[in-house]
């Protein structure tokens, strides 16, 4: 278990002073928290469960969306790079990260998959009943990486990207890296990266800070 140092409140306040300066790329899984509200009333005749009379519904950007979200609330500038599915739900996270003042422009869309959303029936009291999760752990397809005319820079490298479509964890890591490198050209310095991996801390050495 990892223990952290008590953060002395002077040093907390210069942190979040310091958002206003920060251009945070956060890489991770976006998602759809939805939320089916209503009032549970009575036990079903079906089952031993709940039946909740529907009231209403409402979205929440969740996983790494909500990250870069609780950074732009900081007052950081956040651009935000996931994989999202050519449905509804990816265009509702799409448009809920640049409501929230994220930029979303590299979400990059894989027809192949749907956009990862977790569907969560609670009650009127905040008690919830049941989660349903729509999500693949599929490799994401070759086309989705490629989609962005900043990473057709020529076709040896479109051609090696798409062989590694089945390539194992190493490669499928170079690939990620490869996609980072060429889409963090336009960000400035300093870059961060969390959850570290040996093959990625080498293609990002030129990183101020890598953890």
């Amino acid at each position: 278990m990892m223990h952290l140092l008590p953060l002395a409140p002077e040093r907390a306040s210069r942190l979040v002073s310091a958002f206003s300066n920060a251009h945070v790329l956060v890489i991770g899984d976006a998602m759809l928290d939805t939320f089916l509200v209503g009032r549970v009333t009575r036990i079903s005749p079906e089952a031993p469960v709940p039946v909740v009379a529907f009231h209403h519904q409402t979205h929440r950007i969740g996983g790494a969306a909500n990250v870069a979200q609780n950074i732009t609330a900081l007052g950081g500038h956040v651009t935000l790079i996931g994989v999202i599915g050519q449905d509804d739900n990816g265009a509702a996270l799409t448009r809920g990260c640049r409501e929230a003042g994220i930029e979303a422009g590299f979400l990059a869309t894989d027809s192949d998959r749907v956009t990862t959303t977790k569907v969560r029936i609670v009650t009127e009291r905040n008690q919830q009943v049941a989660r349903v999760d729509y999500e693949s752990d599929a490799e994401i397809s070759g086309h989705a990486l490629l989609q962005d005319g900043d990473l057709h820079g020529g076709d040896a490298e479109q051609g090696q990207q798409q062989q590694e479509d089945q390539a194992d964890e190493q490669h499928r890591t170079a690939r990620v890296a490869r996609v980072v490198l060429h889409r963090s050209k336009s960000l400035p310095d300093p870059c961060h990266v969390d959850r570290p991996h040996y093959e990625l801390k080498m293609r990002l050495r030129s990183a101020t800070a890598v953890s």
